[in-house]
């Protein structure tokens, strides 16, 4: 996704992320942020995956915890209500 890219809460399908929550954001920021908000949280997103498997793999609880949490809680920000329930 760009910054030139023109986001409508519309745009998202409301089973992962909430429309509301991105029209939301969109009354505060403007649409180059909403972006970047984006691109960071799927970024994030991926790398708490990724960090989840392998805390799993490796019977690493407190990692497994923290990731889970973390991943939880900015998928509530962004409003992927079905990650942060």
């Amino acid at each position: 996704m760009n910054s030139n890219t023109k986001i409508k809460s519309a745009d998202f399908d409301p089973k992962v992320i909430d429309p509301q929550a991105i029209a939301k954001i969109l009354q505060i920021a403007d649409h180059a942020f909403v972006v970047e908000m984006i691109d960071t949280y799927s970024e994030d997103a991926f790398n708490f995956m990724v960090q989840i498997e392998n805390a799993y793999d490796s019977g690493n609880a407190e990692i497994l915890r923290h990731a889970a949490h973390s991943l939880k809680s900015i998928s509530a920000s962004m409003g992927a209500m079905e990650l942060s329930n």
